[in-house]
């Protein structure tokens, strides 16, 4: 089944409008879009509640993928996270 896949894959990239794409024909297991960071990285919530008194951030490391609805910054350091995680920065 996953062969198959794969096949159906490499049919669909050559006929798009898009040069990237068409450019991912010939490695049809690979992602449009590489976000994979390289380095240790914050995640943080693109959206969250007024009603939380802090963010909830966690601090991740490759190969563990960031999701759509985060953002996140490679190489934050423990003060950039009390920085976030503080009431100063939440009013």
């Amino acid at each position: 089944m996953v062969k198959e896949r794969i096949a159906r894959v490499r049919v669909f990239p050559p006929a798009s409008d898009s040069g990237p794409t068409r450019e991912l024909a010939a490695p049809p297991t690979l992602y449009h879009v590489n976000v994979l960071p390289d380095a240790p990285y914050l995640a943080i919530p693109e959206v969250s509640s007024e009603r939380r008194d802090y963010v909830p951030s966690a601090g991740l490391e490759p190969p563990t993928i960031p999701s759509s609805l985060e953002r996140f910054i490679e190489n934050a350091d423990l003060p950039f996270f009390g920085l976030l995680a503080s009431a100063m920065h939440m009013s």
